[in-house]
């Protein structure tokens, strides 16, 4: 039944009745949601007026007091609930709560989980009938502007009574070449026909393709023209982070293949990797706990060949980077430095923070972007090419630095780790080193040997040593001057400390 107002017009034709807006909530814990749906809501509202009041808010919308009072009683009166969860229902804390407010409402539901997620449970909370589920979980699973714009239209259409013209859901580009100085999405021909300097190191960089369709690429460009500026080439490619036949998403390997290697060799020196979590570990809940299994890109690095270079997003602010002693959240580091070291990435330093905007006066919610750390970025930029230069150094003539932990700096505490023998596993290592054509002075026996060695030296304990037995143990000094240098490329916050 059309749902429309009652306020006539004396001639009484259909297009005499004002329409009512559809009303549609959209909750999603995926923040690539945010500003295509916006401008959906905008290029609706210039062609057809204002036909829809949509209620878009993420999980960090509700950390206000009365936000979610004010969602709950908006939802109550919609045509429609849409949810998108990144992590299942766990997602969003007030789920229960949010739920049990609608019960008796006759509030049509729809909640999925990401493309690549399967949640049964959120299937069966949904309401909406199997084709309409389909046609919603297309709209938003391929994302982008118009496909959200598409959805709100389909959504009033078929909750609201309305009667407009909709586009089916349309697959966007799931790879490509993104350069800000190319217009279009070129080949890799093309791009290296203009953009490839012969005599150059050539850093790869793969970014989500959320980014790229959410124009969420301040930082990808900065990073792009930091290592232009250095003096290299580089390849920037977006991608979806998981092969799906489904989707039509290529994965990783696809990428890897076809972007970053030609004949079986490597078109690239080095690659930074803002992607988060591992590309060849998943976490799987047992009944006996969680383990990280294998899944499709095992293997795929090291088939790749070159460095990998991992470039951290922080989700604190720049301002919250920069006060607080930690530097990362406990969730940054379990997505950026935990498990993509499972893959063998070296782990660097962040290059951008999560960035809020005011709140959209449409919808309500606050877009975020990450902005970049501009003297982050030139640091991440400057280690990249060192290891680009590096693997071009016949191995006997490459040096190799070992660090061991040492705190406190004592000492007995040279190496200290929960359930690891530092010094057998640093002897294997040099063990190997040796085997794989490195050159080393000598080789100690053993771990313990290693260690011995290394307490005789100048060590962090300083409790036993004078400056003048140090100076003497010591195997090589730096200059007064060169010590200055070094330190004056330190940030002026971290020289004043």
């Amino acid at each position: 039944m059309a749902a429309w107002n009652e306020t006539t017009i004396a001639l009484g034709t259909r297009e005499n009745y004002i329409m009512e807006k559809a009303r549609i909530i959209f909750l999603t814990t995926n923040e690539a949601d945010v500003v295509p749906l916006i401008s959906a809501i905008k290029a609706i509202t210039e062609e057809k007026g204002e036909m829809v009041k949509v209620c878009l808010r993420t999980g960090e919308d509700f950390m206000e007091p009365g936000k979610l009072e004010e969602f709950i009683k908006f939802a109550q009166e919609s045509h429609l609930v849409i949810m998108h969860f990144m992590g299942g229902k766990k997602s969003f804390s007030d789920f229960d709560r949010f739920m049990s407010s609608l019960e008796g409402k006759d509030v049509p539901i729809h909640a999925q989980a990401m493309a690549t997620e399967q949640d049964i449970e959120l299937i069966e909370l949904s309401t909406v009938d199997k084709d309409d589920y389909q046609r919603i979980s297309r709209y938003i699973n391929y994302g982008g502007t118009e496909n959200l714009k598409n959805l709100l239209l389909y959504a009033a259409n078929r909750f609201a009574g309305a009667e407009y013209e909709v586009g089916e859901p349309e697959k966007p580009p799931w790879e490509g070449i993104y350069h800000p100085d190319f217009d279009n999405l070129p080949t890799l021909d093309e791009y290296l026909e203009k953009k490839h300097i012969a005599g150059r190191l050539t850093v790869g960089l793969w970014f989500y393709q959320s980014f790229w369709q959410t124009r969420n690429t301040v930082f990808v460009d900065r990073l792009i023209k930091e290592i232009e500026a250095q003096g290299a080439n580089v390849i920037p490619i977006f991608l979806y982070s998981a092969k799906d036949i489904e989707l039509g998403t290529k994965g990783p390997q696809w990428v890897v293949e076809n972007y970053f290697m030609k004949d079986g060799e490597p078109l690239i020196d080095v690659l930074i990797s803002p992607l988060m979590f591992s590309l060849s570990r998943c976490v799987s809940q047992g009944s006996e706990g969680s383990e990280m299994i294998p899944q499709q890109n095992e293997g795929l690095l090291n088939r790749l060949g070159v460095p990998v270079i991992k470039a951290i997003l922080t989700h604190n602010t720049l301002e919250e980077w920069l006060d607080t002693p930690q530097g990362l959240t406990p969730m940054d580091v379990t997505m950026s430095v935990a498990m993509p070291e499972f893959d063998g990435m070296l782990i660097t330093v962040p290059v951008a923070a999560r960035k809020l905007s005011d709140t959209d006066p449409l919808t309500g919610a606050k877009i975020v972007r990450f902005e970049p750390i501009a003297d982050r970025v030139s640091k991440a930029v400057r280690l990249s090419l060192n290891w680009a230069r590096l693997r071009h150094i016949p191995k006997d003539e490459k040096r190799v630095a070992i660090i061991f932990h040492n705190y406190p700096p004592r000492n007995d505490q040279i190496g200290s780790a929960f359930g690891l023998n530092s010094p057998v596993s640093v002897w294997n290592i040099l063990r190997d080193l040796k085997e794989a054509g490195y050159e080393l002075d000598y080789l100690p026996e053993n771990g313990q040997t290693l260690i011995e060695d290394i307490i005789e030296r100048v060590t962090n304990d300083r409790r036993w040593a004078s400056p003048r037995e140090m100076a003497k143990r010591a195997v090589d000094k730096v200059s007064h001057e060169q010590y200055l240098r070094w330190f004056q490329e330190l940030p002026s916050e971290a020289q004043n400390r």
